[in-house]
């Protein structure tokens, strides 16, 4: 390898281009500001060039595949061509969940093999020898700076929940079903592309899936009127599965329910953020319990089992404790300001703190450096 070229995956059309290398970009979407930091810090010398860029000049000649090292996210088709031309893949990474990201999951056997490292959350990595603990990047050491000026108590909001409706199917009808869930399952089925059978990850993780507690929780609080809900998509209730479309539709009817721009100026003005992943499983935890703590909000969290082994419990409310989302609401209705102050003093400790730092932008980049590193010097050794 005579000159070092790193080209990284960039399946959103507003990151191609090599804006995913602009920090103002990519600090859009969740999860990729760090590769930015890791260019801009000079922590590898080397180019940098996202996989549309770096494909189009394998193929016009002016770039030698074997001279890239690529780290690919997802399954990508670009990345996947670049190093049937010769380049090295060093790195497959995956933020995501297998409900939206099935592929990925169905064969990470082969990412396995084919990658000197495969990077995702412990719970997921189904026995991946060469897998590297994903820690969601998820702020910059920056936003610590000013993650603590907000209103005062008495003037927030009560709750919000920040969360597109983009409902996944993880199991097949059943006669118990009833014919109106059969029928929409065969539409969202044709919609979604998601005739798989039990094989696909959209259904192996069936059983921890919470988007239904997603839902219930969002009844539950506007039946109370107590939940301001943001995000994409709620427009489009029919991707939701009947029963719970009958419940949530009087709810929404007269709500404009909406994407927000700045998420952690939105969740400053907040008592509590609503912070359901999508799944439970072990060690997947994403930025949502992260963005609301950098917004001085309480977080009141669903998800990994074993959240306490990597975020404190005095740091979030445990959703989990509660045995229904009516007990949940009615409890966030009876914390008083001096139980809330000392979640988010918590919260703002443990960010600070080596466990917290971990879900840093420059940590990640300073890992992926660390790991290039080696690479290289066993590829000259």
């Amino acid at each position: 390898m005579t000159k070092l070229v790193i080209s990284f995956s960039a399946d959103i059309q507003e990151l191609r281009n090599n804006k995913l290398f602009d920090p103002a970009v990519s600090v859009r979407f969740p999860g990729a500001k760090w590769v930015s930091c890791l260019k801009e810090q000079a922590l590898v010398r080397a180019e940098f060039l996202t996989v549309d860029v770096a494909l189009a000049r394998v193929k016009a000649n002016s770039l030698k595949a074997s001279d890239i090292l690529v780290v690919q996210h997802n399954v990508d088709s670009e990345s996947d061509a670049v190093i049937s031309a010769g380049a090295s893949l060093f790195l497959t990474a995956m933020f995501e969940s297998p409900l939206y990201a099935p592929d990925f999951y169905d064969s990470i056997p082969r990412a396995s093999a084919r990658s000197r490292w495969v990077m995702t959350f412990d719970g997921l990595s189904r026995g991946v020898q060469n897998n590297i603990p994903a820690y969601f990047p998820s702020f910059s050491l920056s936003d610590l700076l000013s993650c603590n000026v907000r209103p005062s108590w008495k003037d927030l909001r009560h709750a919000c929940m920040v969360v597109g409706n983009k409902y996944v199917i993880t199991k097949p009808p059943s006669f118990s079903d009833g014919l109106e869930y059969g029928l929409w399952w065969l539409a969202k089925s044709v919609r979604q592309g998601l005739f798989r059978g039990s094989w696909s990850s959209s259904y192996r993780y069936a059983s921890c899936q919470l988007q239904d507690k997603r839902l219930e929780v969002i009844e539950e609080m506007l039946k109370r009127d107590r939940l301001d809900l943001f995000g994409a998509g709620w427009d489009k209730l029919y991707r939701l599965p009947p029963a719970s479309r009958k419940k949530l539709a009087p709810l929404l009817s007269n709500r404009l329910v909406a994407p927000i721009r700045n998420k952690r100026e939105c969740l400053s003005l907040y008592k509590f953020n609503i912070c359901f992943e999508n799944l439970a499983a072990p060690g997947y935890i994403t930025e949502k319990i992260f963005d609301a703590m950098l917004a001085c909000a309480v977080p009141v969290y669903l998800g990994a089992p074993n959240i306490g082994s990597y975020v404190p419990v005095r740091c979030f409310i445990d959703a989990s404790r509660f045995s229904n989302m009516r007990d949940l609401a009615a409890y966030l209705e009876t914390v008083s300001e001096a139980e809330a102050m000392n979640i988010i003093r918590a919260g703002q400790q443990f960010l600070r703190s080596e466990a917290g730092l971990q879900y840093s932008h420059e940590s990640m980049a300073s890992r992926v450096a660390d790991k290039i590193s080696l690479f290289l010097n066993d590829e000259i050794g």
